[in-house]
């Protein structure tokens, strides 16, 4: 007895012409095309809706999707903004921790090079004379041995124009505090104030003059408003040296910088150290490079006592020392 042919049931021969004649409609698909499906949107409590939706959501829940990409775009416009404020730069911090300029470490410029090396690394100055360049690209100026033209000296602070130095020099940066400073190195050997603005402290460090100004304006008290890092001869001492001077007369002591052979005996041109000049309120105005050798450092004493300090480098790396005190305006030609 042969066996009976078995023919597919209804549903299989449907998905036969399905798959054989490629023929979409109602009557070929296990499922109604015009039957709507359950919207896709959230309500309050977070559950999905029950409402039936022709495109994923429902006229109720239409808008949703425009909220959901409108608040995630501010989701991520908020995270990038922390982000950027407060992680970016801790983590700018100690990654480049290691690689932080420092004027006496890894800065291109070298005490002992010449200019055509400082040049070369820093390209032209904006200003420059017989023993300094000043860059203001870099926010600092050069200055360099007179006989030598090596590099001595290092100042960083505000120049005529361009930005504010960023590195820092010996540990130190513009803006920080007078305690820092204190803390690295303890208290300042000498004490100054060149002006009613600015106190003056100076530190021997590894060999050099470490000069600090501070704020003394009510805003920025104690603030490091410049440094000078330099070779004790250097003529970027200068003004430090004669503003310590200035202020041991003003107070009736014996200058530090004197040389011992200093000219002191109070004649019609050098001053003596009592005299009643030095009583008064003084301002130091600048220093410049003498013919006869050493620099001529001017302080202003009172309203009209000008005084001239006459600076004098002891040997080729001492620092300067003072070998006369004389008013300009007395001395006979």
């Amino acid at each position: 007895m042969g066996r009976a042919a078995v023919r597919p049931s209804r549903p299989a021969a449907r998905f036969f012409r399905y798959q054989t004649t490629g023929n979409l409609s109602s009557e070929t698909l296990p499922f109604n095309l015009n039957q709507f499906m359950r919207c896709i949107g959230r309500i309050k409590d977070l559950r999905r809706c029950k409402n039936e939706a022709a495109h994923f959501f429902c006229r109720k829940h239409r808008w949703q999707p425009l909220f959901a990409a409108i608040s995630l775009l501010t989701f991520i416009g908020t995270a990038t903004g922390v982000f950027r404020d407060v992680i970016d730069p801790v983590f700018a911090y100690f990654s480049n921790s290691s690689r932080q300029i420092e004027l006496n470490k890894n800065y291109p410029i070298k005490f002992g090079e010449g200019r055509k090396e400082v040049q070369r690394h820093l390209g032209k100055p904006q200003d420059e004379g017989v023993v300094f360049q000043s860059y203001y690209s870099e926010g600092l100026r050069v200055y360099y041995d007179r006989h030598t033209q090596q590099v001595d000296g290092f100042v960083v602070s505000p120049q005529d124009s361009g930005v504010a130095f960023k590195g820092l020099v010996l540990g130190l940066r513009v803006g920080d505090l007078f305690e820092r400073a204190k803390t690295l190195y303890g208290n300042p050997l000498y004490w100054g104030q060149p002006n009613p603005d600015i106190s003056l402290a100076l530190w021997h460090v590894d060999g050099k003059l470490l000069m600090v100004s501070l704020s003394r304006t009510e805003r920025d008290s104690g603030r490091i408003t410049s440094m000078v890092i330099c070779m004790e001869s250097s003529f970027a001492s200068y003004d430090a040296v004669a503003t310590v001077v200035a202020g041991e007369l003003h107070r009736g002591l014996k200058p530090s910088f004197l040389e011992p052979e200093a000219l002191t005996e109070d004649t019609n041109v050098i001053m003596a150290f009592d005299n009643p000049v030095f009583s008064e309120p003084f301002a130091v105005i600048g220093t410049d490079l003498c013919e006869y050798g050493g620099a001529s450092t001017y302080v202003m004493f009172g309203e009209s006592n000008l005084v001239t300090f006459w600076l004098y480098p002891a040997g080729d790396n001492d620092e300067p020392r003072i070998r006369a005190i004389y008013r300009p305006d007395q001395i006979q030609h």
